[in-house]
């Protein structure tokens, strides 16, 4: 795994979290800084990253086997609609829309993906209520990020415009039920940044400038909110160290 050199420049706004990234508490953002090692930084913070996006990536062809739109809410670099665009399995009339508020990331999303049939938009995923054409949605840990009332609209909105057989694919940080499993979960994630290369303090820079920002629920907050929303079945595609893979079915009558 490639680990920049750069040096950081201390004057900066906040501590260090990863090698070339600072963030000050309260205040993590998809800036330009972290749009430049987001690839690399994801995969340290996040356990089983790859095996995340392959899971994501087979379900989504399979749902995309005929054609159809993807919409990627919080695209980030674009790796979902890359890795689905190398792989060439989807229907030869799917297209990928990935939305984002981040424009570094975007920009990124732009150069990493092939544009015959990937667009990028800049847009707030919590205020979008239209998903022309759906299929899929795909939410790689992005609802975590909006404020809580605002997910269930947005998940109420693409359920009433997903095609009747498709699909909302959520990834999402949860929060345990049990105080008990939530401090080995945080002690698991702790151990596996810092078998990436993080030093202690790092890891406690992240957090700090996490908190306020990501706001995770429950699984059972998470899925009672697909249900509410409109969806047939909910089923869970992974789980595993405090991150969890929802599936959540359109059925019935459009």
């Amino acid at each position: 795994m490639h680990r920049s050199t750069c040096i950081l420049d201390y004057t900066m706004n906040g501590n260090p979290v990863d090698n070339a990234i600072v963030a000050a508490d309260g205040n993590w953002t998809f800036n330009e800084q972290v749009a430049a090692h987001f690839d690399s930084h994801v995969r340290k913070s996040i356990p089983g990253y790859d095996k995340i996006q392959a899971i994501v990536v087979e379900l989504a062809e399979r749902f995309l086997c005929e054609g159809g739109v993807m919409y990627d809410l919080g695209t980030a670099t674009g790796e979902t609609v890359a890795q689905l665009q190398q792989r060439n399995r989807c229907g030869p009339d799917t297209r990928f829309v990935g939305v984002d508020n981040s424009l570094a990331m975007l920009e990124r999303a732009r150069d990493k993906c092939d544009a015959a049939n990937a667009e990028f938009h800049y847009a707030d995923v919590a205020e979008m209520t239209a998903f022309p054409e759906a299929r899929l949605v795909v939410c790689v840990c992005t609802l975590q990020f909006i404020p809580v009332e605002h997910r269930a609209p947005v998940l109420r909105a693409a359920q009433s415009a997903i095609e009747t057989g498709g699909a909302v694919l959520l990834v999402e940080k949860i929060r345990a039920e049990s105080d008990d499993v939530q401090r080995t979960w945080d002690e698991m994630l702790h151990a596996h940044k810092r078998s990436q290369g993080l030093s202690d303090a790092m890891i406690r820079q992240k957090a700090k400038s996490l908190a306020g920002v990501l706001i995770p629920l429950t699984l059972e907050q998470n899925t009672a909110m697909l249900r509410d929303a409109g969806f047939g079945p909910v089923e869970i595609v992974f789980l595993w160290d405090g991150f969890a893979g929802l599936l959540a079915h359109q059925q019935g009558a459009r």
